[in-house]
């Protein structure tokens, strides 16, 4: 109540809105009022999220990710890689509105068979000039700074295989970070978690 107050928002008529004159002791979910009343002030947000889709390669032990729909239905139509859901969830690659998201770009190991996704121009520009990748384009969106919507998304590099690994959740984090074969190689970008969109 009082953070709306702190945003600009007033007392609302509406008995069912967290912005009512009369606190409620048993209402702690923001009404079509309340949120109506922030709209009004700052505008309808725009984004148009994303899922980025998790496929496992039990051969060669590497993971696959893809935005696009018909990639990942074109895959779910494959022996070889079983889907372990949304990984995390992202902007889509054609987003306009994006509130400060940079592109993702994605390049494939023609080497190795799998892909590697980069939001860093400089690093972008250096793949580029390698023989063994071929760049895709943008997969997506994402955030090169976090906030209180969006989670990182931590990559790391297989010594053994030279493929790269990302993921958004922190247990999984923990329990990569214990396994010698992956080196950590930091916060990639961050996006939203699929945990909590």
């Amino acid at each position: 109540h009082e953070i709306g107050h702190a945003i600009g928002i007033d007392h609302s008529a509406s008995t069912e809105a967290l912005m009512h004159a009369n606190y409620s002791t048993s209402n702690f979910n923001l009404s079509d009022d309340d949120i109506d009343a922030a709209v009004a002030i700052y505008g309808q947000v725009s984004q148009s999220k994303t899922d980025i889709h998790r496929f496992f390669n039990p051969q060669s032990g590497g993971h696959f990710f893809t935005a696009s729909t018909l990639e990942k239905n074109a895959v779910e139509g494959q022996e070889v890689l079983r889907y372990e859901g949304v990984g995390f969830i992202g902007l889509a690659s054609e987003a306009e509105d994006d509130n400060g998201a940079v592109p993702v770009y994605r390049f494939y190991n023609k080497e190795l068979g799998s892909h590697l996704f980069t939001a860093f121009e400089a690093e972008k520009d250096h793949l580029a000039t390698l023989d063994n990748y071929i760049y895709e384009g943008v997969g997506f969106k994402a955030f090169l700074l976090d906030s209180s919507s969006t989670t990182a998304v931590h990559r790391f590099f297989d010594t053994a295989s030279g493929g790269h690994f990302f993921t958004a959740d922190p247990n999984e984090k923990i329990a990569v970070l214990g396994i010698t074969q992956f080196r950590y190689e930091g916060e990639a970008f961050y996006c939203y978690s699929s945990m909590t969109a």
